[in-house]
């Protein structure tokens, strides 16, 4: 009778730790969907690399101020 008793509660152990691990797996696979479901939905403004760039405007207090580049090496065109 004692045997009997170790074993269904080696079992229900057994069962606690399986249901346990398969919660934990669970949860790490949905706060996986749920980041990349996140990182999906931004949106960005500008997406491009910086070798791809080669000149740039703004204007600053009513002047317009240009650079480009040319072979790494970056100049204002006003100069």
């Amino acid at each position: 009778m004692r045997k009997k008793q170790w074993i269904i509660l080696v079992i229900a152990l057994a069962a606690i730790v399986a249901a346990s691990a398969g919660l934990n797996g669970y949860q790490k696979k949905q706060d996986q969907k749920a980041a990349q479901q996140e990182e999906d939905e931004k949106v960005y403004a500008l997406q491009f690399t910086s070798d791809d760039v080669t000149g740039i405007s703004y204007e600053y207090s009513g002047e317009t101020l240009e650079f480009t580049k040319t072979d790494d090496t970056w100049s204002c065109n006003a100069d």
